[in-house]
């Protein structure tokens, strides 16, 4: 059996260096047991957490009928009896005289509904009227009906308990267009006082009507509508199959806004994204509606990993054309037909790209050798050149002259293995963008008659690199914002 020299070479900065290096360590073995052990990892599914924006609007006109239709057109009844209502002192005599008042609260118009900040304001005129009775011997005579007019405001702050039940924070207030007044015995007596407390009572009874009027928007059926549709995976490409299997895990909200007359919720559904290669992923086990949460730590941003693969062969045969036996010889001062480079070989090493070849130097002296070489080299993303290139390259050479190496140990030093990494620059683009074009297009996709998402990610950065047996997959950082539309009409 042919015995060879290995030679391990941390850095050799010029040829040079080569007949001192060979009298550092050495063994006798057979040359292809230096090669790096192959070690391929299998496939993980990249998970990230995403979340789709469920901005559900509801039309404040929707809302003030829905709230009209709700509020009676009398909102109060008066009916009760008062002593001293009326105070009198005749000369010496001081007269004062019970009586009952009766009368109504009812609106004059319908509530109108604007946006105001974080809140709804409601306004609404009402009328009322109040008959004043007097009581006893003197007042049994007295009967004056007053009446008069104000505007009712209410100021309503909407949201919703973490078990779906809408509230509404509603503050009322009203001002006098005409304060009521009687006319008793040519005297003209203000009852505003007596009917105000009436009035508000019957602002504390819209209270309630205006929680129901938002409870009508049944904003929990509308959200539950795109958490079942959302548990479905998202086909990113058919052919290697790449899919996203989509797992809604919780539901934020973040209050309302208000704008151009419209009321909208912010709302964000949250969920784990788990890429797959080579099989079509599964909808997940349809989980009930969580709570609501707030929106305290949640990412608003949508995050997938876009899994790109590169074939060791690609990278053999770009090894191979890049005419790596003349490159090496410029770099050691000799001809190209000297240094001869064949039997490339690209596999996974540990956490590393092993590149092995064969290397043979002819220079009619003494000084030829021939060898295995391998390299271990990093992958590295450059995302805004769209490659992979290598770095770090590890060092193994076997040879079968002990005595010079010069062609080997040139592979060893410095500035070849970085001419080596310079030649390993492997372009990821083109499929790079097919997927992310692909992923927008399965994002903007009706996923009901009357719902649908849309959005836009593109890459931001690496999330992994994972040595396959026959690829390198890329777990490309996609990122950007989804929401889910309602109220989209079926084509056709």
């Amino acid at each position: 059996m042919t015995r060879k020299t290995i030679i391990t070479v941390a850095s050799l900065a010029t040829l040079g260096a080569g007949a001192a290096a060979v009298a550092s360590t050495s063994m006798f073995t057979d040359a292809y047991t230096i090669a790096p052990p192959a070690v391929s990892t299998k496939f993980k599914a990249d998970e990230m957490m995403s979340s789709v924006s469920v901005p559900l609007t509801v039309n404040l006109a929707a809302l003030e009928k829905e709230l009209n239709a709700r509020i009676p057109d009398t909102l109060h009844t008066i009916n009760e009896s008062r002593g001293g209502c009326f105070k009198k002192k005749i000369g010496f005599i001081k007269v004062s005289i019970g009586c009952s008042i009766s009368g109504r609260v009812w609106k004059a118009g319908k509530f109108s509904l604007t946006a105001a900040g974080d809140s709804i304001r409601a306004s609404m005129p009402i009328n009322f009227e109040a008959t004043v009775r007097g009581r006893g011997d003197i007042g049994k005579n007295i009967r004056e009906t007053g009446r008069g007019c104000a505007e009712v405001t209410a100021l309503i702050k909407p949201g919703i308990s973490a078990n779906w039940k809408p509230s509404a924070q509603v503050s009322t207030d009203f001002r006098w267009c005409k304060r009521p007044y009687i006319d008793l015995l040519g005297i003209k007596i203000t009852i505003g006082s007596k009917v105000e407390p009436k009035v508000r009572e019957a602002l504390a009874d819209l209270q309630p009507k205006i929680a129901e009027a938002l409870a009508a928007a049944d904003i929990r059926t509308e959200v539950e509508k795109a958490w079942i549709k959302l548990h479905r995976p998202l086909t990113v490409n058919a052919d290697p199959a790449v899919t996203a299997v989509v797992k809604p895990e919780s539901v934020h909200f973040g209050g309302f806004r208000f704008a151009n007359n419209m009321m909208t919720t912010s709302l964000a559904l949250r969920a784990s994204l788990s890429t797959t290669v080579g099989s079509h992923g599964a909808e997940t086990s349809l989980a009930p509606l969580p709570p609501l949460h707030g929106m305290d730590g949640v990412d608003r941003g949508f995050n997938m990993a876009v899994p790109v693969r590169i074939s060791y062969e690609e990278i053999r045969k770009l090894l191979e054309q890049s005419d790596m036996g003349a490159r090496l010889a410029r770099e050691a001062g000799l001809e190209p037909q000297q240094l001869g480079v064949s039997n490339i070989e690209v596999y996974a090493a540990k956490d590393a790209l092993a590149i092995g070849f064969d290397i043979k130097v002819d220079t009619g002296s003494w000084f030829d050798s021939r060898g295995r070489v391998y390299l271990t080299a990093k992958p590295v993303v450059d995302m805004a050149k769209r490659v992979v290139t290598f770095e770090n390259l590890g060092f193994t050479a076997a040879t079968d002259n002990a005595a010079v190496q010069a062609g080997v140990l040139l592979v060893g030093s410095r500035p070849v293995i970085k001419l080596t990494e310079r030649l390993v620059e492997v372009p990821f683009g083109k499929d790079h963008a097919a997927l992310i074009e692909k992923l927008n297009d399965e994002i903007n996709k009706r996923i009901d008659d009357d719902l649908q998402i849309e959005g836009r990610v593109d890459a931001v950065g690496v999330n992994s690199i994972q040595f396959g047996p026959d690829h390198l997959h890329i777990g490309v950082h996609a990122k950007g914002a989804v929401q889910v539309i309602y109220g989209v009409p079926a084509a056709g």
